[in-house]
């Protein structure tokens, strides 16, 4: 853990650090003082339990083995977490969503968003979708559709696309569609 760190951090070796950036590209590494002594901490203190444990302990292996873990587990969740969040997090699909939003906007249908999705679109730029799975056509006069790269998105005819996004590498992709005009006017 502490090599990934230091080489995402500086580059060096160049071939780890071109691992993290091949599995996450676009991801910026920015060096925190606390984050740093958060980890050096627990590993200090998994240093002196292995240094001050007796040799003939009856739980000496397991003692070892579930420390090892917790340090992993701690170096993971200080050390390289804004990394494995930067692949997981859904804020920049969310964000980049919100900007082809028009303003004034009352409602937006969805088709294929997951629950999670709709909670986190919700959350992050406090927009609410409305299910046409389970609500058929709401009229709303956007559309966001999330489907597997591939697919189609089987939305007929009347919407204009507006915006695509997915986090990086993910099969997932989402679209924006705008109801035209004409399709306005034929549902009135």
């Amino acid at each position: 853990m502490w090599l990934g760190w230091f080489a995402m951090m500086t580059g060096f070796p160049p071939a780890i650090a071109r691992s993290f950036v091949r599995l996450e590209p676009g991801h910026v590494p920015q060096f925190s003082w606390t984050v740093f002594a958060a980890a050096l901490a627990v590993t200090l203190a998994w240093v002196w339990l292995i240094l001050k444990s007796e040799r003939s302990a009856a739980f000496r292996s397991v003692t070892f083995w579930a420390a090892g873990i917790t340090l992993l587990w701690a170096l993971a969740m200080t050390l390289i977490l804004s990394w494995i969040d930067y692949g997981k997090s859904y804020r920049q699909v969310a964000q980049a969503l919100r900007k082809h939003i028009p303003e004034n906007t009352r409602c937006v249908e969805s088709r294929g968003l997951g629950e999670a999705q709709r909670a986190i679109f919700d959350y992050r730029v406090d927009l609410v979708t409305r299910r046409a799975e389970v609500r058929g056509d709401t009229g709303c006069p956007l559309l966001l559709v999330q489907a597997r790269e591939g697919e189609p998105d089987d939305i007929g005819r009347g919407w204009k696309f507006l915006w695509e996004g997915k986090r990086p590498r993910d099969r997932e992709r989402y679209r924006l569609y705008q109801r035209t005009d004409t399709a306005v006017r034929e549902r009135q």
